[in-house]
């Protein structure tokens, strides 16, 4: 993907949801920091989103594919925090 394919994409005006859960799940699936994914700077502006705003369910992870998957592998499990 381009990033003339992520501003296609961000003009045809996703929702705020929509645009965080696409970059959770790239981020994700290519075991990336959230940050380091090559259109953080553009989705997050169109999303209005800091690295804080989100965190690493490390406990999920390590209950859904064990310890090893965490400890050794590195997987990331990245999620928007909820507002309290």
């Amino acid at each position: 993907m381009s990033i003339e394919d992520i501003k296609r994409i961000l003009a045809h005006n996703p929702s705020k949801k929509d645009a965080i859960a696409y970059l959770c799940e790239r981020a994700n699936t290519n075991v990336l920091r959230i940050d380091d994914h090559m259109y953080w700077e553009e989705i997050s502006k169109y999303a209005g989103v800091t690295i804080d705003d989100f965190y690493d369910d490390q406990e999920e992870t390590a209950r859904l594919y064990g310890k090893e998957a965490v400890e050794v592998y590195g997987l990331y499990n990245w999620k928007l925090k909820e507002n309290d």
